[in-house]
């Protein structure tokens, strides 16, 4: 290996590590180290020794909770470089420490940070006078604080400081726990039996997702533009409810979790709420312009076509004579049982679809905990149905009619395309008529298997893998997995419905406009 080429790796690598390391502007010199091990000597251990005067003995015993302190997460946190004499009396350094001392006044973070110029983005007074108005302030007022939520000795700033928004989640709703999922400390501010969390959440669809996803404020604060967290927090019969709330493209997030990203950056990708984008996918709010834009554009050509198809319907009126054959029993029961309940969920599939993707606060349509249950139901019954058709064909032989040689088999489908562009118009005979060895023609097997076999697959298998989100790749290619797999679900989402609609309109061109829907009902052609 070449000197040269040594040297050109050592240079990737080290740009590599640079571009994509985390941002650290800080360099940390830990200079009170020695001075704060003389308090941390006790309060950083959760067992500490000291001499008892009275006894004459080494005592050893338990550290208060609340007297703990984590030296590692101390020196991790927002105020890592104090003193512990800079926030707390220096009589502290009598040992034993004096009584009364146990009562001194906790700071708040107006006490230092009143008019900071240091951190004028935080809004201190802005975020005191937004507490003031909350749940907490009101109705807890003398034993309520900043320090009742954000310990000083290992608070961390987290939302401006990392892309990671499940560590921001978990991070703050520890926070809420802290006192909602523990009985001590909520009953410190209440007389009243804790509510069990996931019982008054029981409303909630996805539930547990929720809990995982989204931080208890993104429901449980009202909103403000200005500061980055809201600290005003709501009575419960106040909180968001409204699932479109969120899963629309003016969603609740980009004002709360998704907030300061938004800020920060821009879509650059041709998608709405981009950011969003980051390490989730949130159903009606992540919206791709581009992809939108082809749909229609699409849509519009798919029902132009049809409509200047019709109209030469109705203006050339010329029998199909290939049409007019002997009946011939094409359909066994089995296939058009699957048919008729593989179309009603197919419907329910894309109208519940449309509803969740492109819900609206304003024009819900359906609402959206149904539409995700019923969409949930359909998908399922879908995939089972699937699977019932593939075993189907692979039993009974129907497979036999999706069969095709691919050398020259374009030409076949081009012959019957212009027989249904030009040819049915004057009277043609069908080029492809229909017979017990051939239940489709060239154009309609192509699409078939293409449809049954790959589009469909990929929906079912993209379903049932958002379905269950555990199981999905988190990161793909440096995207993530989720945003993927819904991503490839809309495709094929949209191409299926497209494909319905053609289906829909073809089966129409039979010797009257419902012979072929008579067929797949009675199983005779």
């Amino acid at each position: 290996m070449s000197n040269h080429f040594i040297i050109f790796f050592l240079v990737v690598n080290f740009t590599a590590l640079n571009l994509f390391a985390e941002k650290n502007d800080t360099i940390k010199e830990f200079t009170n180290l020695d001075e704060n091990s003389k308090c941390l000597v006790c309060h950083g251990e959760r067992i500490y020794e000291f001499y008892n005067n009275w006894t004459e003995k080494n005592e050893r015993k338990l550290m208060p909770v609340e007297f703990f302190v984590d030296s590692a997460i101390y020196y991790n946190s927002s105020h890592w470089d104090f003193k512990c004499i800079d926030c707390h009396s220096d009589e502290y350094e009598i040992f034993p420490h004096i009584g009364e001392l146990r009562m001194e006044d906790k700071y708040t973070c107006l006490d230092c940070h009143e008019d900071d110029k240091d951190f004028p983005e935080y809004n201190f007074e802005e975020v005191s006078e937004n507490y003031e108005l909350s749940v907490h302030s009101k109705k807890h007022y003398e034993n309520f604080s900043c320090w009742s939520c954000h310990d000083a000795h290992g608070y961390k700033v987290n939302f401006r400081k990392t892309t990671k928004l499940l560590d921001v989640i978990k991070y703050d709703n520890a926070i809420c726990l802290d006192c909602h999922s523990n009985k001590d400390n909520y009953q410190l501010l209440k007389d009243t039996v804790m509510p069990d969390i996931s019982a008054s959440h029981d409303w909630l669809t996805n539930r547990e997702l929720h809990f995982k996803k989204v931080r208890c404020i993104e429901c449980h604060v009202e909103k403000h533009d200005s500061i980055l967290v809201s600290h005003n927090i709501l009575p419960a019969n106040k909180s968001v409810k409204t699932c479109v709330d969120c899963h629309s493209e003016n969603s609740l997030l980009l004002s709360t979790l998704y907030k300061f990203p938004a800020f920060e950056k821009r879509s650059k990708k041709g998608f709405i709420n981009n950011e969003i984008l980051n390490e989730s996918y949130v159903i009606g709010a992540t919206r791709s312009f581009v992809l939108n834009v082809v749909s229609f554009v699409f849509i519009l050509i798919t029902f132009l076509g049809i409509i200047i198809h019709i109209f030469f319907r109705l203006k050339i009126k010329k029998p199909n004579k290939a049409l007019q054959a002997d009946k011939i029993y094409l359909y066994p029961f089995w296939v058009r049982v699957w048919h008729i309940i593989n179309a009603l969920l197919f419907l329910v599939l894309i109208i519940t679809g449309i509803s969740m993707q492109y819900s609206n606060p304003d024009y819900p349509g359906i609402r959206f905990d149904l539409a995700v249950t019923w969409h949930n139901v359909a998908g399922v019954l879908l995939a089972i149905s699937y699977v019932f058709f593939v075993v189907g064909n692979i039993i009974s032989g129907n497979s036999k009619y999706y069969w095709f040689t691919l050398r020259g088999y374009s030409k076949h489908v081009a012959v019957q395309f212009k027989y249904y562009l030009f040819g049915m118009f004057k009277g043609d005979d069908c080029p492809y008529p229909l017979d017990k060895d051939n239940k489709f023609n060239p154009l309609q097997k192509i699409s078939y298997v293409i449809i049954a076999y790959f589009v469909l697959f990929l929906s079912v298998i993209s379903g049932l893998a958002l379905l269950f989100p555990e199981f999905i790749i988190k990161n793909v290619f440096g995207l993530n997995g989720t945003f993927l797999t819904a991503l490839v679900h809309l495709i094929m989402s949209f191409v299926l419905t497209i494909f319905l609609v053609i289906h829909i309109y073809f089966s129409t061109l039979g010797k009257t406009p419902t012979s072929n829907f008579k067929s797949i009902i009675a199983g005779w052609h």
